[in-house]
């Protein structure tokens, strides 16, 4: 009798990460809406999809504005510039926003049973926050006393160095 395929696998592989697994099927699915369209209403999506007008991509690959248009907004063509979103996306991993949206809503949960987790997600938002302000406005960062100690060739030699 055959042992079932589970019994062989490691867990702990990196193939079976869930983030892995959730990218390949994004790929899997990509690849699916791709074979829906000819290749080069694929080459117009990618177009389109990397900021490229409906005009300026017409141009590009020798078509009309108004197919490329009308491709865009095929079902087919909505849905690979939709996939292509989503895979950007789930590469970059979360934002500014959805980092701060996430450490809210951890300061929310944890404010009556666990307050050190709450004051710490705070924390952490109001160094994100400073940290952007700072990015913005370098004329403002506070500038305290620094000593800068040279070391090099140039200094003499003394009694020490021998």
């Amino acid at each position: 009798m055959l042992e079932p395929v589970q019994n062989f696998l490691d867990e702990h592989h990196p193939a079976n990460d869930t983030y892995l697994q959730s990218v390949e099927h994004v790929e899997r699915q990509l690849m699916h809406a791709s074979s829906l369209l000819r290749p080069k209403q694929v080459k117009m999506m990618k177009s389109v999809f990397q900021g490229m007008n409906y005009t300026e991509t017409a141009k590009f690959h020798g078509a009309s504005a108004q197919h490329v248009s009308q491709t865009a907004k095929s079902p087919h063509g909505a849905r690979l510039l939709k996939l292509m979103t989503y895979h950007l996306q789930l590469l970059e991993g979360a934002n500014l926003g959805q980092r701060r949206s996430m450490l809210w809503r951890i300061a929310q949960d944890n404010e009556q049973l666990q307050p050190k987790t709450s004051i710490a997600a705070v924390e952490s938002l109001n160094k994100m926050t400073f940290k952007e302000w700072e990015q913005k406005n370098p004329q403002n960062q506070q500038k305290g006393n620094t000593t800068t100690i040279i070391i090099g060739d140039s200094m003499p030699r003394t009694v020490l160095d021998q």
